[in-house]
Formats: C-alpha cells, sequence, structure tokens
C-alpha cells in the first residue's frame, strides 16, 4: 500500500504532507462546476488542457487536486470518497491519489 511505502521510505505520518489527487472529466463546463466544488470543499486545483484528438477519451479533461494533511487510510478515505463522488456528479472518474514523502 502507498502509505506503507511512504512511510518505509522515511515518511512521518504524524506530520502533514502533499497529496495529490487526479480527477478527469468530459467538458470545460464540467471541469469548471468541479473545480468550484472542490475549492469550495478545501482542495487546491489545477486545470490541464484536453488530451489531444488522436488520443480519444470520454473524459479528456484533467484535473489535479492537492491537500496537504497526514498521511493515514482515515484521511485518504475521506479526501478520495469526496472526490470520487464530485467526479461522479460532473461525469467523471477520479483516478487515485500520491503523497510527498514527508520527513
Amino acid at each position: 500500500m502507498a502509505i506503507e511505502s511512504n512511510r518505509r521510505a522515511g515518511g512521518d505520518p504524524s506530520k502533514p504532507t502533499g497529496i495529490e489527487f487526479w480527477v478527469y472529466l468530459p467538458t470545460r463546463s464540467s471541469v469548471d462546476a468541479f473545480v468550484r466544488a472542490a475549492r469550495h470543499a478545501g482542495y487546491d486545483a489545477s486545470v490541464h488542457a484536453p488530451v489531444p484528438a488522436d488520443f480519444p477519451s470520454k473524459n479528456p479533461w484533467t484535473v489535479r487536486l492537492m491537500r496537504r494533511d497526514r498521511l493515514t487510510i482515515e484521511v485518504i478515505t475521506k479526501y478520495s470518497d469526496v472526490l470520487d463522488s464530485l467526479a461522479k456528479r460532473y461525469g467523471g472518474d477520479f483516478d487515485g491519489w500520491d503523497a510527498d514523502v514527508n520527513r
């Protein structure tokens, strides 16, 4: 599991660290609505241009989200559940998370 890998790499679960999440959405309007909701929920969000037309995808828009918090299963589950729910509300997909090693 990524949390355990982070600890083995020297991460300190008692200290806040940067946690990054990814969501993919179908249209610019769904991105705008999703980003407003995510920011209201306390996430920093940045939008990445859609994938090229020669790489078709039902959800070509990428949103990268960040939070700083302790890296625990409870924190990751809570944030992932919120983002998965928001992504589905706007027709998108939640793709998971990654975290910095905080020593």
